[in-house]
């Protein structure tokens, strides 16, 4: 055992079986609570296997899990009711105990796990928001990976506004399923197609001098406003462009006044009902 290290907040003899991490830190633990959380070692330790044979002494070899101290630490504090839950600084942190709980089918604790993602997190007296949030696309694909589908749905929801590139742009160190990719693409063009339907409505509207310097214009800002919010699905400035009233001048110095379309407040009221619904996977 001298190639060993003791838990610190696990030492030896706190309980009556040990478990030793992949980087050589042991473990001690309840047997019960191993029982109560986890089915796979329910089952072992009612078949008497040699894997969960009586393990209380010093002299006798510990149970090899798979994985790290950092892990297996962070599982344990999960496992035990009396231990405060510990708070995840990452989410590839907050993968790696998933994973490990998920391995040893400790159902409860996954599902527990999971709901963090969509809690505030309390760091060095700093309050951040939830990881649904912050990282939507990777919260989508640890959520769905797990069977987290409250979770997946409220990360879903997310990534259906803001910039498409850097949501993305977040998710290189987690795999997304191709359907989930394809599903949040579907589901962005429905809104996109939402947005440019009133857009095109709205522009019916505009006033027409038969300039063809205003009509040029008006052409511009039409491409430009549709392009944008196909890429943002950005709320903000679609209020802007049927909400409020602007001007421009075209190549000829004509001002070409938008007053608000009458229906703006309608629009707004729809498309708030529809970002609040949380979309099916």
């Amino acid at each position: 055992m001298s190639s060993f290290k003791a838990s610190s907040e696990f030492p030896d003899g706190y309980g009556d079986i040990r478990l030793l991490s992949t980087d050589g830190t042991v473990f001690s633990v309840h047997r019960v609570i191993l029982q109560q959380s986890s089915t796979l070692f329910q089952t072992i330790f009612q078949i008497g296997s040699s894997e969960g044979a009586q393990v209380s002494s010093k002299d006798e070899k510990p149970l090899n899990i798979n994985a790290n101290e950092e892990t297996l630490d962070l599982l344990m504090r999960c496992v035990y009711p009396n231990r405060e839950n510990p708070e995840f600084n990452d989410l590839q942190t907050l993968f790696s105990v998933l994973r490990a709980a998920k391995r040893y089918e400790m159902d409860a604790i996954v599902q527990e796990l999971g709901k963090t993602m969509l809690r505030q997190r309390v760091i060095n007296e700093e309050i951040l928001p939830p990881f649904y949030t912050q990282s939507p696309i990777p919260t989508l694909a640890i959520a769905h990976a797990f069977d987290c589908n409250l979770v997946a749905r409220c990360a879903l929801r997310e990534c259906l506004t803001g910039d498409l590139s850097a949501h993305f742009a977040q998710a290189k160190d987690f795999d997304l399923p191709v359907e989930l990719f394809n599903h949040i693409l579907r589901l962005r063009k429905e809104r996109a197609e939402w947005f440019k339907t009133r857009v095109d409505m709205h522009e019916t509207g505009w006033p027409s001098n038969e300039c063809d310097a205003c009509e040029k214009i008006r052409s511009y800002w039409k491409t430009e406003i549709v392009t944008h919010l196909e890429h943002y699905l950005d709320i903000d400035y679609f209020k802007a462009t049927v909400h409020d009233q602007w001007s421009c001048l075209c190549a000829k110095e004509h001002r070409n006044i938008f007053d608000p379309h009458p229906e703006a407040k309608t629009w707004l009221e729809e498309w708030d009902a529809l970002s609040k619904k949380l979309p099916e996977l």
